[in-house]
This record gives C-alpha cells, sequence and structure tokens, in this order.
C-alpha cells in the first residue's frame, strides 16, 4: 500500500530538522516521486538539488518550492524519472556488499601492518 502512495503522490515533503538518512525520500524516488526537503544532512544523502527534487533552507523557500513544482508538471516529471534513477543506486544487497568490502580491505590492511 506505501508503494502505491507514493506512486500517486506528486511529491513528498520533508522538514526534518535532523535525519540520519532520508528513508522515506528515498522510497518515495524509487516510486519516481520527487522531493522537497529541508537542507540537512540526511535529505543530501536523499535528493540530488536540482535534479532528484528540492532542498530548501527554511519554511518560506519550502513553501516557495513547493507551489513551483505543483504548478510545474513537466519539472516534476523530469525529477521523477532522476529521483528513480538515483534510488536505484541504493539497496540492501548494496550496502551488505560494500560494508563486507570495507571490512575486508581493513582486515588485510591489518594482516599486512
Amino acid at each position: 500500500e506505501l508503494v502505491l502512495r507514493y506512486r500517486s503522490a506528486w511529491l513528498t515533503v520533508s522538514a526534518s530538522k535532523s535525519e540520519g538518512w532520508g528513508m522515506t525520500l528515498t522510497e518515495s524516488g524509487a516510486c519516481g516521486t520527487p522531493g522537497v526537503a529541508s537542507r540537512i544532512p540526511g535529505h543530501r544523502d536523499a535528493v540530488v538539488d536540482g535534479v532528484t527534487g528540492v532542498l530548501v533552507d527554511g519554511p518560506e523557500e519550502m513553501a516557495a518550492q513547493i507551489g513551483s513544482l505543483l504548478l510545474d508538471h513537466d519539472r516534476r516529471n523530469r525529477m521523477g524519472q532522476e529521483a528513480l534513477r538515483h534510488a536505484a543506486r541504493f539497496s540492501w544487497d548494496r550496502t551488505a556488499h560494500d560494508t563486507l568490502a570495507v571490512l575486508a580491505a581493513e582486515a588485510r590492511r591489518r594482516d599486512s601492518g
């Protein structure tokens, strides 16, 4: 059901002040929905500013960007397609693979040192 909601949404908006990772923005991007989000570290990983959505610095800018994207169907669709491509880079399998590669490299470094 969540996937259907993401796919039917025109935008995903997050005004969080702190995030470890913008999981909601990444999930919605994987469904082709662009995001408008506060410019914080966790959101910077999930949204490529101006490409997969928009990062903003305050409530006035957020309201303006939401309005702009809601009125610009073509831009919103382009960002949605880019969000889909960007989100495809992230998966639990890839995360596990990359983590194991880092751990293996560190083990080799310690063994040789």
